[in-house]
């Protein structure tokens, strides 16, 4: 066999660490940490993060109000209490003292409500009051205490309900107001979806149905008056919900952490007819083959939470503090991002404005601006499938190595070239001032079987990575015939 050249130009099916690096294609990445795909192929380094407020102690949540007049309030939970940032120089303003470092909460008429599993709470604009209980009339009751000792709530637009649960004295109930009243929870207003699941570990809203999630199952509820028409369906999950705030909002689809891989679960399964944005699934297991490993090697899932950023249709799950599983829906593929934070990354909020804000420790952040960590380097790391160059079987001598990407004189990086997983060279390449486009060809001359490739690059200026190409000529294999 003669010479060969072999391109690679395309990695856009992303990061895979579940198949052997022997089985991947070669459109996927064994590594893919702090970057982004282009729809043609290309990949570059992320954007970073610049600090926005600093606080005197940790910010563990963000939450938006939007307002009748057209205003959007941001608020955020710092040191257990909860606060008013002032969008203009984000500074705090102190609304209230809690019992719990986050809170659950839904909006109604114009009112932010929320519970710390202490107290039920109200915020019109100016104060924050606890919720004053109606009064029944006679034959009727009202008993809010339990309410005060949940952990989620939840509004269903559709019997003008509100949903409650969590409460650690009733693990497996689910508690739900009156029509448009929100203060008003009779005491047999309350329902056991199942008994034998174990406690409820969060509720969501898929189009009209409640979704009460356990650890193991999911159950759906789609009338309007849980008394009469209480017809609760447990929906075919073969996992359930690891902890309420890992799941989101996505494309045609409810994205949840299961206790071993991410799924996505469309209205389909609840028996609503639409059309199904995540395969040809209704419940679609978005890591299996692909990135379930990274998931099972995380160590705490109840500090792992998640955030939809629609302006980018990118699902984030922040875990083990500082790094980020990113699933892109645009090109369906995974990819990591890692932040060297001093602290941990408590939460993450899409804003109605388009912005990705964080909580990181006690600084409130904006993600995807600039191209460095608040004035640190940003480290984009790929490593490239074992490419056997159509000869499995073959040793192979590659004589010559291509590389194109973005040229700038800032640019500086490594190309590590492995043969059957020893690393044999390192080419250092450094950018110049010769156009917009740098073509490395660089002769070398290593034997193998397998060869992969590592690119590591830590600068300020943006990396954008083109293609790679190989030349490769595979040799005899000598030696007596087995009988």
């Amino acid at each position: 066999m003669s010479k060969t050249k072999h391109y690679d130009f395309n990695f856009t099916e992303g990061l895979n660490t579940d198949v052997s690096p022997e089985h991947m294609s070669e459109g996927e990445l064994r590594k893919a940490i702090n970057l982004d795909f282009s729809a043609r192929g290309a990949i570059k380094s992320r954007n970073g993060y610049e600090i926005l407020g600093g606080f005197n102690s940790y910010v563990t949540q963000l939450i938006e109000f939007p307002r009748d007049d057209g205003s959007i309030e941001l608020l955020a939970v710092i040191g257990e209490e909860l606060y008013k940032i002032n969008r203009d120089n984000y500074t705090e303003t102190s609304l209230q003292n809690l019992a719990s470092d986050r809170v659950g909460y839904f909006i109604f008429q114009d009112k932010l409500y929320f519970i710390d599993g202490n107290e039920y709470y109200v915020y019109d604009g100016d104060t924050v009051e606890p919720v004053d209980p109606y009064e029944p009339d006679e034959g009727e009751t009202n008993n809010l205490e339990p309410i005060k000792k949940c952990k989620y709530c939840l509004w269903h637009t559709k019997s003008h309900r509100f949903f409650f649960a969590g409460n650690p004295d009733d693990v497996s109930a689910v508690y739900y107001s009156e029509p448009n009243m929100p203060n008003w929870v009779q005491e047999v207003n309350k329902i056991y979806p199942t008994t034998s699941d174990g406690k409820i570990k969060g509720i969501d809203v898929l189009m009209d149905s409640v979704i009460v999630f356990y650890p193991h199952s999911a159950w759906s509820y789609r009338g309007l008056d849980p008394e009469t028409d209480a017809i609760w369906e447990k929906l075919a999950l073969t996992q359930g919900l690891t902890n309420d705030r890992a799941k989101s909002m996505t494309p045609g689809s409810l994205t949840f952490l299961g206790s071993e891989d991410l799924y996505a679960i469309t209205p389909n399964v609840l028996g609503v007819e639409s059309t199904v944005m995540v395969g040809d699934d209704y419940v679609a297991n978005l890591t299996a083959d692909r990135a379930s490993n990274v998931l099972q090697a995380i160590p705490d899932m109840d500090d792992v939470h998640s955030e939809y950023d629609s302006d980018n249709d990118l699902y984030h799950l922040v875990y083990d503090y500082n790094k980020e599983l990113i699933f892109d829906f645009n090109h369906s593929l995974f990819y990591i991002n890692e932040y060297d934070v001093e602290g941990y990354i408590y939460d993450m909020l899409h804003t109605m404005e388009g912005e990705l804000l964080g909580a990181i420790h006690t600084d409130l952040v904006r993600f995807k601006s600039g191209t460095e960590d608040d004035n640190s380097n940003i480290n984009f790391k790929i490593q490239t499938p074992k490419y056997k160059f159509e000869a499995p079987f073959n040793p192979k001598v590659l004589s010559q190595i291509y590389c194109s990407f973005k040229n700038n004189e800032n640019i500086n990086f490594e190309i590590k070239i492995f043969a059957d997983d020893s690393l044999q060279q390192t080419i250092f390449v450094e950018g110049d001032e010769e156009g917009e486009l740098y073509s490395l060809i660089k002769p070398v001359n290593i034997t193998g079987n397998r060869f992969h490739i590592e690119i590591d690059y830590e600068g300020s200026e943006k990396f954008e990575l083109y293609g790679l190409g190989f030349d490769v000529k595979p040799t005899n294999r000598y030696g007596d015939r087995v009988e």
